[in-house]
């Protein structure tokens, strides 16, 4: 998270860049192509709304069919509970450790679960970004 540029090898022997949280930001935000930027707290706070940006947003610039009932649907098949479930039975491929990918799913755990100084190291590199995103 800390790291500026790490050359991953991934269990498949293929390779990945994986950098800073700040450089990972600042790449989607500061790229001239139209965006949002939905954060996990929008998507848990707020799901129906935030998941209906996302269609208009999608909507914009390919025609889909925004259908209320698939939404909701969608937004079940998607929950954090639901998911947590089925990496429980069969696992997820996305996970790279011993650990579960899907924990507990809180907002702002990380300010009670990480060491005050790694928190403390985190706010001083990302400071500008998380300001700007509510976190701090």
């Amino acid at each position: 998270m800390l790291n500026p540029d790490i050359l991953a090898l991934n269990e498949d022997q293929t390779s990945e860049v994986r950098s800073s949280w700040k450089n990972n930001y600042l790449s989607w935000k500061n790229n001239p192509y139209p965006k949002i930027i939905i954060k996990y707290e929008d998507l848990h706070q707020d799901t129906l709304t935030t998941f209906k940006k996302i269609l208009n947003f999608i909507n914009l610039f390919e025609k889909i069919e925004i259908n209320e009932s698939k939404i909701h649907d969608v937004i079940e098949k998607c929950s954090f509970k639901n998911l947590s479930e089925i990496e429980k039975k069969d696992g997820f491929t996305q996970n790279y450790s011993n650990t579960n990918f899907f924990r507990k799913g809180l907002i702002d755990e990380w300010k009670t679960e990480l060491d005050r100084n790694l928190i403390k190291k985190i706010e001083t590199n990302f400071k500008d970004e998380m300001k700007e995103l509510g976190y701090i």
